[in-house]
């Protein structure tokens, strides 16, 4: 294959004719009516219900901005919780409605077509909050979801991969559901960094995942998330800040502590979608050099730990202190409009003058090909 040009403007050229295209490691599905359909027969009221308040009678705090899609006014209700069911602005996400919540396919892998990205791998939305607490739920509506995208991604042609939802609460529907989503097509299993009443990602309840995961060649992708609260923070008049990837965060830490590589070799991590500028603390409190020019004795490579970067960040410190650009990714969080979402974000990595060609090839496409076996 052809290195990609950071002197091309317009990213990397069809792959059709030999030239690498990009690796998208996090992008996004909205859900939609249609996920719940796989929910079994007599569980119909646990299905998700979509609710959404009047122009003129959303409370203010809830409201926000109806053109922009970034308000609160409309939401699933589920298990008596009310989750984010965002109306998303196609102007702010650069994405449309038939895109990103796959009724039409085919136009997203156009789309993908025109920003040079050959393969996007898919996380959740409604499901970056752990929205119940009991585990039949849990897994009805994991197994519906996991269906449902993976029929959708069926039709793309491997263009769209997906990563599973695994319903931890229940080990043994745990096991059976990493098998299922092996078998069809599935390219990783989700995890939050704090999940399951607590639960830290290197806690031995999750072990037996691990070890299946490990048997597949399925990575844990620890995506920015937050565990089951009793009230969401937002729908306050007193909101907090949330810390979704704080999670992340602890999750490093926890398995970095506790040498999970050790326990389980080969398992690859991925921790997606929250930057990676903490690394320098994390790793220089485990005893890494962490200072420009020092030797390297250790790697993020050794550990199979893969980290996304934004494109905003010092990554020749980050893959001065990781011990090589060969274990960050980047993704264009497609489809949401957050601070991480940057619609062309392998353009603009590869655009960087202070990234050389091998990096920006590693980052934009080899690593995460590496991360999810593709």
């Amino acid at each position: 294959m052809i290195k990609l040009s950071k002197h091309r403007p317009n990213g990397p050229k069809d792959q059709s004719r030999g030239v690498e295209m990009f690796i998208d490691a996090d992008t996004h599905v909205d859900e939609c009516e249609d996920t719940w359909a796989h929910v079994p027969k007599g569980l119909e009221d646990m299905v998700p219900h979509s609710i959404e308040f009047p122009e003129d009678s959303t409370p203010s705090f809830l409201s926000g901005n109806r053109s922009s899609g970034s308000g609160y006014y409309r939401m699933w209700l589920i298990d008596g919780q009310l989750f984010p069911h965002r109306v998303r602005s196609d102007e702010r996400t650069g994405t449309t409605l038939a895109t990103r919540e796959l009724y039409d396919v085919g136009a997203r892998v156009k789309h993908m077509d025109e920003l040079g990205v050959e393969t996007q791998v898919i996380f959740p939305t409604v499901f970056l909050h752990e929205v119940t607490r009991r585990a039949e739920l849990e897994v009805a509506l994991y197994q519906s979801y996991n269906r449902w995208l993976a029929e959708r991604c069926g039709d793309s042609g491997g263009r769209l991969r997906w990563v599973a939802l695994i319903p931890y609460s229940s080990p043994a529907d745990a096991v059976t559901e990493l098998q299922w989503a092996k078998e069809h097509g599935a390219v990783g299993i989700f995890k939050r960094g704090i999940e399951c009443g607590g639960r830290t990602a290197a806690d031995h309840f999750f072990d037996r995942a691990y070890e299946v995961a490990a048997d597949l060649d399925l990575p844990v992708c620890i995506h920015q998330a937050q565990q089951w609260t009793p009230n969401q923070a937002p729908y306050s008049q007193n909101p907090v800040d949330r810390g979704d990837s704080f999670p992340v965060v602890a999750a490093f830490s926890s398995l970095l502590d506790g040498k999970i590589w050790e326990r389980f070799p080969g398992l690859r991590f991925g921790f997606i979608e929250s930057s990676a500028a903490w690394l320098g603390y994390l790793l220089g409190r485990a005893g890494w050099p962490v200072k420009r020019g020092e030797a390297r004795t250790r790697s993020l490579a050794e550990l199979n730990f893969f980290v996304t970067v934004e494109v905003y960040e010092d990554i020749p410190y980050l893959i001065d202190i990781a011990g090589g650009e060969d274990n960050f990714v980047v993704g264009s969080d497609y489809c949401h409009g957050d601070r991480a979402s940057v619609i062309d974000a392998h353009q603009v990595l590869i655009g960087r003058p202070d990234i050389d060609d091998k990096a920006s090839l590693k980052i934009t496409s080899e690593n995460a090909r590496s991360l999810y076996a593709l």
